[in-house]
């Protein structure tokens, strides 16, 4: 019997959950979910509250690359990190999820990093929705939010040190075949 690489995905994805889940905190080190397998599980979980319910598919340097989060009332953050690179640490999972959850003061010291691609959800609460009245709705824009430069689509925006304004323009506007 065969197994396919789909059917390899999920199974690496389900390990990893009941791994984390079974324990109350996972160190980084024993633990990478693949931004792939993660993406599906943000979708159906997080991202469900959403009016748009999608993240963007990532260029392969990042898509096998593992993933964190960080979230507070009304908003996700999502770190993806180079494929070969980890936190080191110990981490409460997501909840729903087997994803590492990040703490505050590790936040902060990623966003100049260029190994790490961030990924967060905008006009979710009364803070953020005035900015998005006047932003396009069917095609990705950058923009600069919170003094970053940030490239957005609906709900979701990119930011990443290691990717070209073009490319990133590329990864947000590929949602458009998606909705």
């Amino acid at each position: 019997m065969e197994i396919t690489k789909e059917a390899l995905k999920y199974l690496s994805f389900f390990v990893v959950s009941f791994f984390t889940l079974s324990n109350e905190l996972a160190k980084a080190s024993d633990i990478c979910v693949p931004y792939f397998s993660a993406r599906r599980q943000l979708e159906r979980t997080w991202m469900s509250d959403y009016a748009f319910k999608m993240l963007p598919k990532l260029p392969s340097e990042f898509s096998a690359g593992c993933t964190y989060v960080d979230t507070g009332a009304s908003n996700l953050k999502v770190f993806v990190l180079r494929s070969g690179s980890i936190i080191e640490g110990e981490y409460n999972p997501l909840r729903g999820t087997g994803i590492p959850r990040l703490q505050p003061k590790i936040v902060s010291s990623l966003f100049n990093d260029e190994k790490v691609l961030e990924l967060f959800t905008i006009c979710t609460s009364n803070g953020t929705y005035k900015y998005c009245l006047d932003k396009p709705k069917n095609r990705a824009y950058q923009d600069y939010f919170a003094g970053k430069l940030v490239t957005c689509f609906s709900m979701v925006c990119l930011r990443s040190s290691s990717l070209s304004s073009n490319e990133q323009l590329d990864i947000m506007n590929s949602l458009r075949s998606r909705k």
